[in-house]
């Protein structure tokens, strides 16, 4: 009994050690995860619709495949506090992407410079990446540097918009109902 009480206790703190320590490899695998289950919606969409399952419908495009790498290696590079490389990265890839995937890759630069302090280089990709995919965590991320900007007057109209979305729960609700206040 004793020497199953101590593996229990090994496991929890193996377990705390994964949770303190994985938190942004955990972060960086649900986007890729998020990707590919976008990527198989779409696929379950086209099967739906008729569509003929060729080999181009069951596999993901060049251009996902590649910017799940961008972000993987971005994501090494955040956890080893490389932003100035992460930030080259993404540069040097950015524009090679539209729409959706462009606004991911906004949304992580942005991230990289608000870590590095740089807020007005961090609202110019907030922004971009909101009015390129208006989802929550861009809404909030928005929103987020408009309060660090002091720019309370933009920020109100985009967390009302924000508010309307049944999806925004609990903190990121609490935040934009704190910008209509700020």
């Amino acid at each position: 009994m004793h020497s199953n009480l101590s593996g229990v206790a090994d496991r929890l703190s193996l377990s705390e050690t994964i949770i303190m320590n994985g938190f942004g490899i955990a972060l960086f695998v649900g986007l890729v995860i998020f990707l590919f289950l976008k990527n198989k919606k779409k696929h379950d969409l086209s099967q739906q619709n008729g569509n003929s399952a060729t080999n181009s419908d069951t596999t993901m495009d060049a251009s996902e495949e590649d910017l799940m790498r961008i972000i993987n290696k971005t994501g090494r590079y955040f956890m080893t506090r490389k932003y100035d490389d992460a930030i080259k990265l993404i540069n040097g890839n950015i524009e090679r992407y539209e729409g959706e995937q462009k606004a991911q890759l906004l949304n992580q630069r942005g991230g990289l410079f608000s870590i590095k302090g740089n807020n007005e280089l961090a609202y110019d990709d907030f922004k971009l990446a909101y009015e390129l995919d208006p989802n929550v965590t861009n809404l909030n991320n928005f929103v987020e540097v408009l309060i660090k900007l002091k720019k309370f007057d933009e920020a109100r109209p985009v967390a009302e918009q924000g508010l309307k979305n049944p999806n925004v729960r609990g903190a990121e609700r609490k935040m934009l109902e704190d910008a209509l206040n700020g």
